[in-house]
């Protein structure tokens, strides 16, 4: 049952971290997708593309932002320590106006039940999408639907609020969502840790952004280099069990619609079965 796959898949931190030898910290992290195949409270590291805010103060376009306590705070560039890496799809209907999320997981191998009662948001494989006629509209569905890779950690940030106020962050726990352009340089630079043979939670991040156009778009992507090693902390392990609560919360709140909506599918099925019955 998926419920007991959620169990078994769920990230457990060991009271000591620092037992644990560098391969088993990037597998327990999700840094390492260990199979042969390739919504949280937390604040929101991202990339800022309002041009004013409610006050009708001009924003910076393209330049990092994350909120604290209430306040947006933006800067052209920001480091980012990563502590867990998680995948998780998404996908928003314009027509129905209706977000699906599905579970996070730390392997690209493991199952992914979504908030409507599927799994993966409907994105279907490489070779069903090949298989696909060209004008099919489900090609423009499967563009929409997004692999995220979730990235939990801290970041540091020199910048200035929207009236102009500077403001320096340290060590603000936070969320970043590697997806689309961004998918790939997150995993490119995790993936060269590992053949370092270095954690991505004993590693800086450095994050700047680069402007890009692809026919009427303009768009922001992150540009990403590996900064200094930093040694963990008794307070890191207490970070990192926080980040896994965390994950466990979302998963929770994901499966709870994910048995509803497929009991109400099996209940508009059965009701389907005895109208035709009926004819």
């Amino acid at each position: 049952m998926i419920e007991n796959n959620t169990q078994i898949n769920a990230v457990t931190i060991p009271t000591d971290v620092s037992s644990l030898s560098d391969s088993e910290l990037m597998k327990l992290t999700g840094q390492l997708d260990n199979t042969s195949q390739e919504g949280s409270v937390l604040s929101r590291l991202s990339i800022n593309y309002q041009t004013e805010d409610e006050n009708d103060n001009p924003l910076p376009r393209g330049q990092f932002t994350l909120k604290v306590d209430g306040d947006s705070v933006y800067a052209k560039t920001a480091t980012f320590r990563p502590f867990m890496r998680m995948f998780a799809y998404s996908y928003w209907d314009n027509n129905e106006e209706v977000f699906t999320s599905s579970v996070q997981r730390p392997s690209l191998g493991d199952q992914f039940p979504d908030s409507h009662g599927g799994y993966k948001c409907g994105k279907l494989s490489r070779e069903q999408l090949e298989a696909l006629a060209e004008s099919d509209p489900q090609r423009v569905i499967q563009s929409s639907i997004k692999c995220n890779q979730v990235m939990y950690g801290v970041a540091d940030m020199e910048g200035k609020k929207s009236d102009g106020k500077d403001v320096s962050l340290k060590q603000i726990p936070c969320v970043l969502y590697a997806k689309g352009v961004n998918y790939i340089p997150m995993s490119t630079t995790l993936k060269s840790l590992a053949t370092q043979k270095k954690p991505m939670i004993r590693n800086n991040l450095l994050l700047s952004t680069k402007k890009q156009k692809s026919g009427g778009n303009t768009f922001f992507a992150m540009d990403i280099k590996i900064g200094e090693s930093v040694a963990m902390s008794e307070q890191d392990t207490v970070l990192l069990k926080e980040f896994a609560a965390v994950t466990k919360s979302v998963n929770e709140g994901v499966m709870e619609k994910h048995r509803t909506a497929v009991k109400q599918q099996t209940k508009d099925g059965d009701h389907s079965l005895a109208i035709e019955l009926d004819e």
